[in-house]
């Protein structure tokens, strides 16, 4: 499997509340890495306020406890590959040969109106 596309992946912690009662974001942690592409290709999406450009995407990365931690929550979890940023849709681990080679298969979403 060959990891031949560099991107980051932008993990946020939860947010608090203020003594105000305001929420502030968690701190984001961006993590370079490898990974192996799979593009599923660009849909044309119509809308009731009007049309949109979604370009799906796959990524495969070693696992790390980081990601591992945030598998439940994908929707704290962004991908930037290129020029464009992607909303993590789902996420799951694949583990190959038992537990020695992990990695995580991450599904992105990039929407452009």
């Amino acid at each position: 499997m060959p990891a031949d596309r560099r991107i980051t992946i932008h993990i946020q912690a939860q947010g608090t509340r203020t003594a105000a009662g305001l929420y502030v974001d968690g701190a984001s942690t961006h993590y370079p890495m490898w990974a192996t592409r799979e593009d599923l290709g660009a849909e044309y999406v119509l809308e009731e306020r009007g049309n949109r450009d979604e370009l799906r995407r796959n990524w495969i990365v070693r696992w790390f406890a980081a990601l591992d931690a945030a598998l439940t929550h994908p929707s704290r979890v962004t991908v930037t590959d290129g020029a464009e940023t992607f909303n993590v849709a789902r996420m799951r681990e694949i583990t190959e040969s038992g537990q020695r080679r992990r990695f995580v298969r991450i599904e992105g979403v990039f929407s452009a109106t």
